[in-house]
């Protein structure tokens, strides 16, 4: 069929074609038939170009989606961390249930956080082991009682 090797800035075009083609819905056999007609090369080599190009695609749907979900998840935590130091912790609870989410974990089932004036049942560090999973629900709710029964921080 081809009569000459394709040139590198062919094979680039080419391949960019085939993306562009994929990205409006073109069907493998819409490929083929238009890749072996207008490129006059054979299956083989169209099929070659197919493949290139859903790597490609592949590689930059990989790409967005890794940065989309740093975005979000640095986005929650800022949220996350001036809710703590504001002391708005329903805010930064619900904050660290959608970085959960987003993540794949399971956040936990229940968060209280009760104090006094008198009494800090749990300090903000605390608080940030807490939501992060580096504290147990049981071991948060343990200190918390403690330090409610002792009256201390």
């Amino acid at each position: 069929m081809a009569d000459h090797k394709a040139t590198e800035q062919e094979k680039r075009n080419r391949i960019t074609e085939t993306v562009r083609m994929y990205c409006r819905s073109y069907s493998d056999i819409d490929i083929l038939q238009y890749a072996t007609g207008a490129w006059n090369i054979e299956e083989r080599q169209a099929r070659r170009y197919m493949q290139w190009a859903r790597e490609w695609l592949s590689r930059e749907a990989d790409l967005d989606r890794n940065f989309e979900l740093s975005r979000a998840l640095g986005t929650l935590r800022g949220i996350q961390n001036e809710a703590l130091i504001s002391g708005k912790y329903a805010e930064a609870i619900s904050a660290q249930r959608e970085i959960d989410r987003i993540q794949g974990l399971r956040a936990p089932k229940k968060h209280m956080i009760i104090g006094t004036e008198d009494v800090d049942l749990l300090t903000l560090e605390e608080i940030e082991q807490w939501l992060s999973g580096r504290i147990s629900d049981e071991a948060a709710l343990e200190l918390m009682q403690r330090r409610r029964t002792n009256g201390q921080s």
